[in-house]
């Protein structure tokens, strides 16, 4: 009788282990599912912008985005937070440079590491006739129009739409209109290298932030966000700062090349200019030069609303961080080409004045170096005024310019 006993309270203990074992297993998977084979996570904000957008996609379709990119990127653990906002647009035209605003935003709350915003409503163009979507390397949004219809000759369906933007996200160009509208074998769309390059960029996007490993910390990471942002990834950072084209955007705004055209005339024409310029010693032009580049860099950057931020004055993450790099590189090396092209112009054209006229102005020789030494005076000076004259720029004229790096027809 008592070994009857001891054996079916040994039968009793095996079976607690077991379902001990179990349940320990089904934590195991729980933990598992969130972050199976401890692989690095990418997150995607998906707003749906209008009561047509939120109201036409069914869960199936975010579904079938996820699961082109695991096909193609199985590295990773993708996350598609969908977020449903009927109330950013309707039937009408829609600005996209608000829906890419509300976009960023949007990730920064949710603390994601891209954001689509997909409107089934009619994008009002920035620089084409027609606007399909919208990309900021910047901000790390991108804006898009989609359709319901696969046979739509003019829009895309959701899964073709948002796959297409998220690839020129991440460095890859690629034409909407190469890929049928039916059946896409998503499989042969991207080449074995722009895969590598995503992958590349993918590991860098989805690694911790600085913000994240100092969460221990009572004292705010400051500085040390642009520091991760340009350690993380720097050729990702240059390579978003070259899709912006810095070189023609001084070029783009009218009235910022107009103030520094204007100066540049006043200055060669005018005799007390000279008689300024070229009595200063070639330090204090070269420190005027790069003082001058450094104010229309950050007065440029600071005096516009772009709309990215979160209404703090203080960065707080890493990713306000490195948007502000990529605004600040961009307009800072667009300045730096503009003024290299001032100093060409101003140099040329400086010897319009005939040298007897200016050493009437002066007082004294003129030869090369004197010629050099007034341009770079006047480069400076135009740099300055080209700043005045960038102030002016419409806001939405100089959002469209310094935050979109493409639009796609």
């Amino acid at each position: 009788m008592r070994l009857k006993t001891l054996e079916c309270k040994w039968h009793l203990f095996s079976e607690i282990g077991c379902f001990a074992s179990v349940m320990k297993g089904a934590e195991i998977m729980t933990e598992e599912e969130e972050h199976p084979n401890e692989l690095q996570a990418v997150e995607i904000a998906l707003v749906l912008a209008g009561p047509g957008a939120s109201q036409s996609v069914q869960p199936g379709e975010v579904e079938q985005i996820a699961e082109v990119l695991r096909n193609w990127f199985p590295d990773f653990h993708w996350k598609i937070k969908r977020i449903d906002r009927p109330d950013l647009a309707g039937d009408s035209p829609v600005n996209p440079l608000d829906l890419l605003s509300i976009g960023y935003r949007q990730k920064l709350k949710y603390r994601n590491d891209v954001a689509l915003v997909m409107t089934a409503a009619p994008l009002m163009p920035i620089a084409n006739l027609q606007s399909r979507g919208i990309v900021s390397n910047a901000l790390e949004v991108a804006v898009g129009r989609f359709s319901g219809s696969q046979n739509d000759p003019w829009t895309y369906a959701l899964e073709k739409t948002a796959l297409l933007l998220l690839c020129e996200l991440w460095g890859e160009d690629l034409e909407l209109d190469s890929l049928p509208g039916q059946e896409i074998d998503w499989s042969q769309v991207l080449e074995p290298a722009q895969i590598e390059r995503i992958r590349e960029r993918l590991f860098e996007i989805s690694d911790l932030r600085v913000e994240e490993d100092n969460a221990d910390d009572d004292q705010p990471p400051g500085r040390s966000l642009f520091l991760g942002a340009i350690a993380a990834d720097p050729r990702s950072l240059i390579m978003d700062v070259l899709r912006y084209r810095p070189w023609a955007q001084p070029f783009r705004m009218a009235r910022l090349t107009t103030a520094a055209g204007v100066s540049l005339m006043v200055l060669i024409l005018a005799a007390e200019s000279w008689e300024v310029g070229v009595t200063l010693r070639s330090w204090i032009l070269i420190l005027l030069s790069l003082i001058s580049l450094l104010v229309s860099t950050i007065f440029l950057v600071k005096s516009q609303d772009w709309g990215w931020r979160t209404g703090s004055n203080r960065i707080e993450y890493e990713q306000e961080a490195r948007t502000l790099l990529v605004i600040s590189l961009s307009i800072g090396s667009g300045m730096l080409f503009f003024g290299m092209v001032l100093f060409t112009v101003s140099l040329f054209a400086g010897y319009l004045v005939t040298d007897s006229t200016l050493e009437g102005w002066i007082g004294s020789p003129v030869d090369a170096g004197t010629r050099i030494r007034y341009a770079v005076f006047t480069t400076a000076m135009g740099l300055l005024a080209a700043t005045v004259g960038g102030n002016l720029e419409e806001e939405q004229n100089l959002k469209a310019r310094l935050l979109v790096n493409k639009e796609i027809p």
